[in-house]
């Protein structure tokens, strides 16, 4: 899921040229089949120019309370929570690790391991 910095709210997040990076906090999960996956926040990431993203749609809005404003526009990459939209996107648990994982590895691209939702 990608929450928009407050600075680019409005802007596509997918837009080729935008007048301003498309920065914001990406949610997903990211790890393998045979070992399960992980919540991670990538706090600053740009989606601009990302090619692994295909398409974004607005499922909802938020109210800009609930948004974390960057103090800075440094890229980090945690899975420590660090507010409540965090706090609630770790209430839903990644997918576990998988009996038959080293059978979906060998079927499945590596790209597939990277879970994400990206909404605007």
């Amino acid at each position: 899921m990608f929450l928009p910095n407050p600075d680019v709210v409005g802007q596509h997040p997918l837009e080729e040229d935008p007048p301003k990076p498309n920065r914001g906090l990406m949610i997903q999960a990211e790890g393998a089949p045979q070992l399960g996956f992980q919540q991670q926040f990538l706090r600053n990431y740009n989606c601009t120019g990302d090619k692994s993203l295909e398409s974004a749609t607005q499922v909802g809005s938020m109210d800009a309370k609930y948004v974390p404003v960057p103090t800075d526009t440094t890229f980090v990459r945690e899975s420590t929570s660090r507010g409540l939209v965090d706090k609630y996107a770790l209430d839903i648990n990644a997918p576990p690790a998988m009996a038959n994982g080293a059978k979906a590895v060998s079927t499945c691209p590596r790209s597939c391991f990277r879970i994400q939702l990206l909404t605007v």
